[in-house]
């Protein structure tokens, strides 16, 4: 909001998703005619110098989360889950619908993106991914076009969502069984 400081008087750091965004549309006002692509990579890259030389700069305050080490890993967060205790629902991960076919013979099952979820537009519509629940008939003995996490679906009497913050973990209530659209994934509006 165009606010002056300086990082001196910056005491603590929460950092949460993508902070300091660079707005490349201002680079894209540029005329074209007369800038070259490369140039307005370049602008790019010297904006982003500048962020993470801020951002690198506040990390050295006392925080809670680091823009440098920020990327979730769904996979090592399942196998950390259960190295430590907690009980973590069957999973299988494949390309192969072959391999997937067999999972769901006694069980409930989600599919769900391994990475983070995104909007990918298709058309004029955008298609979300989210977990949704699968049966047999979606999965085909072909190669499908990217790994798929499957995974037995757990009815629930409440979503809980656990963090670990400095070595405690705390907890939080989503009652998102409570509505049928929400019911599999809270993020489905």
């Amino acid at each position: 909001n165009d606010r002056i400081f300086s990082l001196d008087d910056v005491t603590f750091l929460w950092y949460r998703n993508n902070p300091l965004i660079f707005d490349s549309s201002k680079i894209n006002l540029i005329n074209s005619d007369f800038i070259d692509k490369s140039l307005k990579e370049f602008y790019s890259q010297e904006w982003n110098r500048c962020r993470n030389f801020i951002l690198h700069e506040l990390q050295k305050k006392p925080s809670l989360g680091n823009f440098f080490h920020n990327s979730v890993n769904k996979l090592i967060n399942l196998t950390i889950a259960a190295k430590v205790g907690f009980n973590i629902p069957h999973t299988c991960i494949s390309e192969y619908g072959k391999n997937l076919l067999p999972f769901d013979k006694n069980h409930k099952t989600i599919a769900k993106p391994i990475s983070e979820l995104m909007s990918i537009k298709y058309h004029n519509h955008f298609i979300d991914m989210h977990t949704v629940e699968v049966c047999k008939k979606d999965f085909s003995k072909n190669q499908l076009d990217a790994p798929t996490l499957i995974q037995q679906k757990i009815e629930k009497w409440i979503e809980i969502r656990a963090f670990v913050l400095y070595e405690k973990i705390y907890s939080m209530a989503i009652f998102s069984q409570n509505d049928n659209q929400t019911s599999v994934d809270f993020r489905d509006y």
